[in-house]
C-alpha cells in the first residue's frame, strides 16, 4: 500500500521502493519525469532522502544519482 511505502516506522518498505526506481529509471522515462512533478516515485524519493534510517536514505540517493542523469535535479535538491 501507498502507506508502507512512505512509512517512517518501517525501512524496508522505503528502501526496496528506492531500489525498485533507481533500478527502472531509463532515458525512455525522461518526457514522463520531466512532465510529472506529483508523482508516487517523487514521493517516495522525498520520503527515503528525510527517513531517519541510513539505509533508506542512501537507497534513495542512490536513485537520485542515476535520476540526475537523466533530468536536472537542482529543484528537488533544494528543497
Amino acid at each position: 500500500s501507498r502507506s508502507s511505502l512512505l512509512s517512517s516506522r518501517n525501512h524496508l518498505f522505503p528502501e526496496a521502493a528506492c531500489f525498485i526506481i533507481e533500478n527502472s529509471i531509463s532515458s525512455l522515462d525522461v518526457s514522463e519525469l520531466q512532465s510529472s512533478s506529483t508523482t508516487l516515485w517523487r514521493k517516495v524519493l522525498d520520503n527515503g532522502l528525510r527517513h531517519r534510517h541510513v539505509d533508506v536514505q542512501s537507497s534513495a540517493a542512490s536513485a537520485m544519482r542515476v535520476l540526475s542523469h537523466h533530468i536536472d535535479c537542482a529543484a528537488d535538491i533544494k528543497r
